[in-house]
């Protein structure tokens, strides 16, 4: 069952009410799936837990504890056969960091983290609007 390889799962109950799940395409060779949490029991304000799981049989192997995001996005690049992986997690209505993660070849690493932030300009009305296009730049992993 995919509860037993989520990290600090004892409940199964838990993650029935708190949890949604979806299949993923990461690897034309493994089936995998995508568990995250929804709702004030397991997410903060605006961020939650994410899993990424391989299906192995009648179980699951852990390949990422993507901790607190927003979103998580398959990347069109692949390292050692399994798409890399992007997730975002929400700062406020103008800043978020993103979390570039590679297989290698057991579990998904930690590889590249960027923030991305987007100025507020105002218009000719002198209505402030967020700019189209938001400023990334390449910061220090903490995780």
């Amino acid at each position: 069952m995919a509860a037993e390889v989520i990290p600090g799962i004892v409940d199964v109950e838990l993650v029935r009410q708190n949890y949604l799940s979806a299949q993923l395409y990461l690897s034309d060779h493994r089936e995998t799936i995508l568990v995250e949490g929804r709702g004030p029991g397991v997410c903060g304000a605006a961020n939650c837990p994410a899993y990424v799981l391989e299906k192995r049989g009648q179980s699951c192997r852990l390949l990422l504890d993507a901790e607190e995001v927003q979103q998580v996005h398959v990347l069109n690049s692949v390292t050692n056969g399994y798409h890399d992986i992007q997730t975002d997690m929400h700062g406020s209505a103008t800043l978020s960091d993103l979390f570039i993660y590679r297989y290698d070849g057991r579990q998904y690493r930690l590889k590249e983290c960027l923030s991305r932030e987007y100025t507020l300009d105002v218009d000719e009305k002198g209505e402030a609007r967020s700019s189209a296009k938001p400023m990334i730049t390449h910061m220090a992993c903490r995780r």
